[in-house]
């Protein structure tokens, strides 16, 4: 199992253009939603029908399933730590 950032091709330490200004950008969205009266659970939701398909254009069935196996093992706490930040890794 790889790590995050190896997931989805980047290399160790690597952070994708401006995904600080997208991090904001979809913090600020939940917010909205938040502020609308949109429940948590509904908001997210929605979040992941429209994000699967986009993840899978661009890194393929097996990279998102990658990374959701990355993920996976991070929940669960398979893999020691906390930093489920995109751009850190573990070595």
């Amino acid at each position: 199992m790889s790590t995050l950032t190896a997931a989805l091709g980047l290399p160790p330490g690597v952070v994708p253009p401006r995904f600080a200004e997208a991090l904001l950008t979809f913090q600020g969205a939940l917010s909205r939603c938040e502020a609308a009266g949109i429940p948590a659970h509904s908001a997210l939701a929605a979040g992941l029908v429209e994000l699967l398909p986009r993840l899978i254009a661009v890194y393929g069935a097996e990279g998102v399933a990658d990374v959701l196996a990355t993920l996976a093992a991070h929940v669960s706490g398979d893999v020691a730590g906390d930093d489920l930040v995109a751009g850190q890794t573990r070595q």
